[in-house]
């Protein structure tokens, strides 16, 4: 104990003499520290401003540099070994840090070439103490002034160039979530914006089923920053497809166990991406006007149980909910009808699956998935009765959409959990003025 003691103590005065000589401007100080092992926590926040401004005082000082990022590198591994989050001492480091880099590139470029790039380059495991770092960074450069006649490139010119790197890189899915995070918390040039978006929406497929939702919650952040409407409507398809092909996949598992837990898996993962949308859209009017928009351009061969959750959920909002029922009830309408003339045309009975989905299928799942998110059940409720509301009544002759109207009844009967009376379908009773029966 009395050993730890006397070497705390004499690191405090070790400390107070780089202190002083700090305060006194001592033109040694660059040489002094550079003969140390710097470390980040050990140094105060006031000796650490001192080095740093000797640092920019002297350009030229690259030994000091080396040992400035190396005492930064060193600390990031220290943080992410303890699993220590972003305190109050650390975040005002990460402050300094970044206000001090918008001012010397030199140090700037080495931090984004041997601590930035390095980790993911060689695939180093962090969590978000980097990334936090890197974020404060970006911010500060972004406001920099412009390079002087001295310095080939302005700050926030060799972060943009940073950042362009970073999006050619192959990401591991462990720095992902905390570059999206990332991204999502700065302001992006224009140009950068989309392709960030591309590339976080690429790694779907390679997310674990758990962070999924994740993920679509920042991509959804940025989306919001997008100036194209068609270009928000093709990453909603995006993530539509991933659900769709996982389906698929589901789907096509033997085991009967398996195929039911991955079932369970993959309806609490959409049920999560949903509650990130339906948020995201109650908080943004016009992310779901974008949200309506993709959902209007749904077709037939496009309605999928991500899709027509996706509706349902949003039939919730009174400002859409008539609108896209009302579509939602005229392609299920229309893949009935199909389904119907299947069976009076064999070539169609071969073509239909390649082309369509069975809509008993889609909503025996839609069904299966308001296990885990209650949301879509009113708009489902509300589709049903939509239905039958139009299907009970018409004309009396066997036209085929009369027919589709009686496989469409037989469709919500065949589906668990909707009670619906037997009469439903059938066309009794008398004429009113002509027109309707009742």
């Amino acid at each position: 104990m009395f050993g730890a003691e006397a070497m705390m103590d004499r690191i405090a005065l070790h400390t107070q003499a780089l202190e002083r000589a700090a305060s006194n401007h001592d033109a040694q100080l660059p040489a002094r520290l550079c003969g140390q092992v710097v470390t980040v926590p050990a140094m105060p926040y006031k000796l650490w401003s001192a080095v740093l401004s000797a640092m920019i005082a002297d350009p030229t000082a690259t030994t000091l540099i080396i040992a400035v990022v190396k005492a930064i590198q060193s600390w990031i591994q220290d943080l992410e070994n303890t699993c220590q989050r972003t305190e109050a001492l650390t975040a005002d480091l990460i402050k300094l840090f970044g206000s001090y880099c918008s001012k010397s590139v030199a140090l700037l470029a080495q931090l984004r070439d041997q601590v930035f790039l390095d980790i993911i380059t060689n695939q180093t495991p962090v969590r978000e103490s980097a990334f936090d770092l890197f974020t404060r960074v970006l911010e500060e450069t972004a406001v920099a002034p412009l390079a002087g006649p001295d310095l080939n490139e302005s700050p926030m010119e060799v972060w943009n160039a940073c950042l362009h790197r970073i999006l050619k890189l192959d990401w591991r899915w462990e720095h992902t979530l905390p570059l999206a995070k990332m991204f999502r918390d700065l302001v992006l040039p224009i140009a950068l914006l989309d392709p960030v978006v591309e590339k976080l929406v690429a790694q779907l497929d390679r997310a674990p089923p758990d962070e999924v939702s994740l993920l679509v919650h920042h991509v959804i952040h940025l989306l919001k920053k997008l100036d194209s409407a068609d270009k928000k409507r093709q990453y909603f398809a995006t993530i539509s497809e991933h659900f769709t092909r996982e389906y698929r996949a589901t789907a096509a598992i033997a085991n009967e166990l398996d195929q039911k837990h991955a079932r369970i898996r993959l309806s609490m993962k959409e049920s999560s991406t949903l509650m990130h949308l339906s948020m995201a859209i109650r908080q943004d009017h016009a992310l779901g006007v974008d949200v309506f928009g993709f959902a209007k351009s749904l077709k037939r061969n496009g309605l999928s149980p991500f899709a027509m959750a996706l509706i349902l959920v949003m039939t919730k909002l009174k400002q859409f909910h008539g609108t896209l029922l009302t579509h939602l009830k005229k392609e299920m309408e229309g893949l009935i009808k199909l389904e119907h003339e299947s069976k009076r045309l064999s070539w169609m009975e071969g073509f239909l699956p390649f082309r369509f989905p069975h809509i008993n299928d889609v909503l025996k799942e839609v069904l299966a998935r308001t296990q885990h998110n209650w949301e879509m059940l009113p708009g489902l409720i509300d589709l049903g009765t939509l239905i039958l509301d139009g299907l009970s009544a018409g004309p009396s002759h066997a036209s085929a959409p009369a027919a589709g109207a009686h496989a469409g009844v037989g469709k919500l009967k065949s589906i668990p959990g909707l009670s619906i009376p037997p009469s439903m379908g059938r066309r009794t009773g008398r004429r009113v003025d002509g027109r309707a029966w009742v």
